[in-house]
């Protein structure tokens, strides 16, 4: 391509002589040679992109040429030619030029033959093209497990090639090859789909962008060479923006607890260029990360928390640290499950809380009251007040008492309704017992019982006083009805005063 004046036409001679060489002639009946169908593809897909190069490097030219004419007509060039004296002294060349100057009709044209010249990579895929005859026999073999690895791997690439130089046929073999990407037995073939794709994205991204969580799945792949090559791609199409993150990111936040090291290594090199971009990535997407981790059962707790660990570690803002505490607060109603309120729990734990997010934890204790029950969450909750108390001032020392003391409060509140459900058999009305009339309640008990005592004390004075006033019936001028112990007491005295008179 960079000596011939035809390099085309010499890439169609020698496909003819390898396609001569790779199917002999039927009636010799010589089978199909696996090694010369391998060359044979290798070369038409090669041929494809060196053709797309070499199309992309005429329009590079062409548009060069255009700017070139358009500086020196409008007199900017380097050397400034001499203006005309007036429109007659113009010959009709000029004024066709400077009205087409002047309506824009230049850039018009120019556009009009660089978009027909990229058109011809479409045409190179033509039925009746020398390259794209091959592309039925190419994806045949793709889809077959019949041919050799090394056929088919071969037959991959040269599809790969092709799709990157027609946008039609590309979005026509997506499903082909993501197909083969999740499915194909051969690692390598996998391996070379993965790096593939890299270039297709950035060759047709619109095509590509519904298929981009295919691409994430494969950071599970089981072979290492597999997940390294998604990574790298994923790696350097994010970093270039090159695809909207979203929350699929979780999969690359997985490996970082990847058996081998070389991709953690990688995953924690790319979090971290990650956070460097000036749109506070990682703070964004932390919450959609935290939820799906939290909901994969594979990973386990301890592996969960060592990768949360890492991410949180890149919030340093406490304007971020305090909305980031009311993004997880919101997130403890997506799920009933108590592993997932440990999991956020957590994650609130590890921010680097300041009084502002303490108050606002405080603000959004009713998002989180019912989750309280369990001792984990609980006692997470509790060990974040502890730690704020060791470097706190002396006036935040006493909200962070009453925060402990509410949720102390919200959590026997909690643990005293399912109770209460259970006492009433279920039934609601007048026999189901809301937790703060319970706790009223047990604020009044000490008072009735005070007042019990209390009458019961008046009650014994009054007996008293009746007893000292029947002693003395005389002093009263009056004859009062007393009860019965009373007048036993006083017939015994009425009998023992004559008793002595007469003695």
């Amino acid at each position: 391509f960079a000596l011939h004046a035809a390099p085309e036409e010499w890439c169609g001679l020698l496909i003819r002589q390898l396609a001569a060489a790779a199917f002999p002639d039927p009636a010799s009946g010589a089978p199909v040679c696996s090694g010369a169908l391998s060359r044979l593809f290798f070369v038409v897909g090669h041929a494809a992109i060196k053709m797309l190069e070499h199309i992309e490097a005429c329009d590079k030219k062409l548009l060069k040429r255009r700017a070139e004419h358009d500086v020196g007509s409008g007199g900017t060039a380097v050397m400034p030619k001499p203006k005309p004296a007036s429109k007659k002294a113009r010959s009709p060349a000029e004024d066709v030029d400077a009205l087409a100057s002047e309506l824009g009709t230049d850039a018009a044209a120019a556009e009009a033959d660089s978009d027909a010249l990229l058109g011809l990579g479409d045409w190179l895929l033509s039925p009746d093209s020398i390259i794209g005859c091959w592309a039925p026999l190419l994806c045949k073999v793709c889809s077959s497990l019949d041919f050799p690895s090394e056929t088919r791997a071969a037959a991959v690439l040269a599809m790969c090639k092709l799709m990157a130089t027609s946008g039609a046929f590309c979005e026509a073999q997506l499903t082909l090859l993501f197909t083969l990407l999740a499915k194909e037995p051969e690692p390598a073939v996998r391996a070379t789909i993965a790096v593939a794709l890299g270039d297709l994205v950035v060759r047709h991204p619109n095509r590509l962008e519904p298929w981009t969580g295919r691409l994430y799945a494969q950071l599970r792949d089981p072979d290492t060479a597999v997940r390294r090559n998604v990574l790298m791609v994923l790696t350097h199409l994010i970093l270039n923006d090159m695809i909207k993150v979203k929350g699929q990111v979780a999969e690359m936040a997985r490996c970082l607890l990847d058996p081998e090291p070389h991709i953690a290594a990688h995953a924690r090199l790319f979090f971290s260029e990650f956070a460097k971009k000036g749109s506070s990535p990682v703070y964004n997407l932390l919450p959609d990360i935290m939820s799906s981790l939290s909901a994969d059962g594979s990973l386990g707790n301890a592996g969960f928390r060592e990768v949360m660990a890492f991410l949180i570690g890149f919030i340093h803002k406490d304007r971020q640290c305090e909305a980031m505490v009311d993004k997880l607060c919101a997130r403890f109603a997506a799920s009933d499950d108590v592993a997932h309120h440990r999991d956020v729990a957590f994650c609130i734990s590890a921010l680097q809380h300041t009084e502002r997010s303490v108050r606002k934890l405080a603000e959004l204790l009713r998002t989180y009251a019912d989750t309280l029950t369990d001792d984990e969450v609980y006692a997470t909750f509790v060990g974040i007040v502890t730690r704020t108390r060791k470097a706190a001032r002396a006036e935040f020392r006493t909200a962070l008492d009453e925060y402990e003391t509410e949720l102390a409060a919200r959590r026997g509140e909690a643990v005293d309704a399912p109770a209460a459900d259970s006492a009433t058999g279920g039934t609601g009305g007048s026999a189901a017992v809301e937790p703060h009339a319970k706790e009223e309640k047990r604020k009044k008990a000490p008072a009735r019982r005070r007042k019990a005592a209390k009458s019961e004390e008046e009650s014994d004075d009054e007996d008293d006083e009746n007893f000292t006033d029947n002693l003395e019936p005389a002093k009263k001028g009056r004859v009062k009805v007393e009860s019965a112990p009373v007048k036993a007491r006083a017939s015994r005295s009425a009998r023992s005063r004559p008793a002595a008179a007469a003695q």
